[in-house]
Parts: C-alpha cells; sequence; structure tokens
C-alpha cells in the first residue's frame, strides 16, 4: 500500500544518511588519526634513570611539548630497555617535530645519556582504537 512503501521509503532513506554519515566519520578519524613516535634504546650506563628523566623532562618542557599538534609523551621501562611513546594530533605534525630539537641544547644533553647503537624509531598512525 502507499503507507507501507512511504514506511520503507523513509527507512531506506535513514539508512543510506546513516551510511553516508558513518562514512564521513569514518573520513573524518583517518584524516585526524593520531600518530606515535616509538621509540626503545638504552641509557648509557653512566647515567642513572634520575638523571634521564631530568633531561627528559627539560626537552619535554622547552621543546617537544611547544610544538605543534604535541599531545604526550609516556616513558616506559623493562629492564635496562626503554620505550617511549610519543603522540601527536596528526602524521604531518609528527613528521614535523622530528627536527624540532635540533640546535637545542637539551635536546643534545638527552641523546648523549642514549646508547644510540640500541636505539629504535618508528613513526606508526592510529589505525583503531578499542
Amino acid at each position: 500500500t502507499k503507507d507501507t512503501n512511504y514506511v520503507e521509503d523513509i527507512g531506506y532513506t535513514f539508512n543510506s544518511l546513516n551510511y553516508m554519515r558513518n562514512r564521513k566519520l569514518q573520513r573524518r578519524e583517518i584524516y585526524m588519526a593520531k600518530t606515535a613516535w616509538i621509540f626503545s634504546y638504552k641509557i648509557k650506563k653512566n647515567v642513572t634513570d634520575d638523571e634521564f628523566i631530568e633531561k627528559t623532562k627539560s626537552l619535554h618542557d622547552e621543546v617537544i611539548s611547544k610544538a605543534k599538534g604535541f599531545i604526550s609523551w609516556e616513558h616506559y621501562v623493562q629492564e635496562n630497555t626503554w620505550t617511549d611513546f610519543v603522540l601527536w594530533e596528526s602524521e604531518e605534525d609528527a613528521n614535523n617535530a622530528t627536527t624540532v630539537g635540533q640546535g637545542h641544547k637539551v635536546t643534545e644533553d638527552f641523546y648523549a645519556c642514549i646508547q644510540m647503537n640500541t636505539c629504535r624509531a618508528l613513526i606508526s598512525h592510529l589505525v583503531k582504537k578499542y
């Protein structure tokens, strides 16, 4: 009947609108995806954990936290291997920030604590959060 067709048409329209809204949200999530610097490394034997954390905090406070798109920086450690997760609002911000510390003493002080031959780095973007 005419009323049944109307209800079916409305249902179809709502389903189409929901589909388009969901696709738009998915595209926005991809475009605004967070990106992480993920580093693992060992600190030099003559550097204490407290000294290293102090150098990291200085680098964070004076340089990294002021870079466009910075979200957070977390340190993790297992035995003597440190892992850092530095989150950025976008992949562009993360890539641009790779040079933000150049020429700063706090950056040199931070890297002077690290056994550079043990350093592994990734720049990865968020795919899905559960």
